[in-house]
């Protein structure tokens, strides 16, 4: 009733933040019919407007060939870590998508690097914390005002970010250490996608909201070891998807599930599924 209306949530927004994780899925062997434990992907699309979140599962898969399908209809712009599957929409094949990298991921790779270059990566941890610090600055802005404020404020921080690391990777020695090596061309590799945060007021300057949203991924599986099939991997993600967006919305996931099943079979145009997603829903009285 509600996985087409679901996605067109999604997929109809201006704005989402996209991850992936692993998950241990039960998968039938097709030479013994037995099925078999293994690692497959679930992908989560966060709508930081509405406050919602999608679990996709499609057969475990982890290729690009589901978030470009996933996203074949969005316009907008989307938020994502380093992965690089998502390297595709830095190129002309999705002119209608803007790419945002993720500087939370970029300092976390600077800090695995303190211990063989300390001076060297407290300088660029320091500039990139200022980044941060301006962004809890413009908080509260539009979306307009708030880009207006990056450009200006902003935009010379990342140029002398990049600065020094183009200037680090000139550094034989520096770059003769594996970890310093790494964050640098982490950062490197991914300039456009890392700047492109510039260019559109809405995005966050890291991919962290995201990632929150697999925390209940994994305290399901810490808990419950593994998913028995790939059919109920499907239906898992879905219920985690209603039940997490409740959650961000501050609604009671039992009086939902609730409500939503005294509805089902009952005829709904799709404004009446629309309003039965997290976000519209209103507890009954």
């Amino acid at each position: 009733m509600l996985g087409g209306t679901l996605r067109s949530c999604f997929t109809d927004s201006t704005y989402l933040m996209i991850d992936e994780t692993c998950e241990l899925v039960g998968v039938i062997n097709p030479e013994t019919g037995i099925p078999e434990y293994r690692k497959r992907y679930l992908w989560a699309f966060h709508n930081p407007v509405a406050s919602t979140v999608m679990y996709l599962y499609e057969n475990g898969s982890r290729a690009r060939k589901v978030v470009t399908d996933m996203l074949k209809d969005f316009k907008g712009t989307i938020s994502t870590d380093g992965y690089e599957a998502y390297r595709i929409f830095d190129t002309d094949a999705h002119p209608d998508i803007l790419h945002c990298g993720c500087w939370a991921h970029v300092r976390r790779k600077v800090l695995e690097s303190l211990g063989v270059a300390t001076d060297v990566c407290n300088k660029l941890l320091e500039i990139i914390q200022s980044l941060f610090v301006n962004e809890s600055l413009f908080n509260g802005l539009d979306s307009e005002s708030r880009r207006k404020k990056q450009m200006a404020l902003s935009r010379p921080i990342v140029n002398r970010i990049f600065d020094k690391a183009e200037r680090i990777a000139r550094d034989a020695t520096l770059m003769g250490k594996d970890l310093l090596k790494k964050a640098v061309n982490y950062m490197i590799n991914q300039k456009e996608s890392l700047r492109n945060f510039l260019l559109d007021g809405k995005a966050e300057l890291s991919n962290n909201y995201c990632e929150q949203r697999m925390k209940p991924i994994k305290l399901d599986m810490k808990n419950c070891q593994n998913i028995g099939s790939e059919e109920a991997a499907e239906r898992a993600a879905f219920m985690h998807s209603l039940v997490e967006s409740c959650r961000m919305n501050g609604k009671n996931p039992y009086d939902y599930l609730v409500d939503l099943l005294r509805k089902l079979g009952k005829p709904l145009d799709d404004l009446a599924r629309r309003a039965l997603l997290p976000d519209r829903w209103q507890t009954q009285c």
